[in-house]
Order: C-alpha cells, then sequence, then structure tokens
C-alpha cells in the first residue's frame, strides 16, 4: 500500500521547516534468495530507515512488491544475513 501525502501538509512543513535538508540513515542489507529456477543467489540492497530494524522490515516489504510486480523475476525464500549502517541520505527540500 502506497502512503497518500496532502501537498496543503507539505507546503505547511516546508514553510516551517529551519533546514532546507533532512537527513536520513542509510543501510545495507545483505540478502540471500534463491530464483524460480531455485538457483541461491546472495546480493545487497541499499535502504533508507530510521533504524536497522525499520530497515530490514521496509526491505522484506519492498521484496513482497517487486514479487509482486513481477512475478516471473520473483525472489523467493529471502533470508537476511545482514544490515550495516553505511551514511546518510540528505533529501533537499524544493518549495
Amino acid at each position: 500500500m502506497k502512503a497518500v501525502i496532502d501537498i496543503n501538509y507539505l507546503d505547511e512543513v516546508n514553510r516551517r521547516l529551519m533546514s532546507s535538508y533532512l537527513s536520513e540513515p542509510v543501510y545495507k542489507v545483505k540478502l540471500r534468495y534463491f530464483t524460480r529456477r531455485n538457483n541461491e543467489k546472495k546480493d545487497y540492497r541499499y535502504i533508507v530507515a530510521p533504524s536497522k530494524e525499520d530497515a530490514e522490515r521496509k526491505m522484506l516489504l519492498a521484496i513482497n512488491e517487486y514479487n509482486e510486480q513481477y512475478p516471473h523475476r520473483a525472489l523467493l525464500n529471502v533470508e537476511i544475513l545482514s544490515s550495516k549502517h553505511v551514511g546518510y541520505a540528505d533529501f533537499k527540500i524544493v518549495a
């Protein structure tokens, strides 16, 4: 399910922010999964999340969304091997 954000709310937030940047933690999540042909793969993905637990949860949700969108290329039996904080992503807020 995608979040719907009210544009008027964003305008209000933008006017009241002291800074024009938001900085969010970025995590590198290592995965192990199987393909439709039962080949084992290991890979990693980056995700923006406030904590390690949220990064892992958001990663699993993103994989489920990917599997729904591309059932012929689904990632099966996904296992999170590790997750590590690697830095911050800075987002510029433009009015």
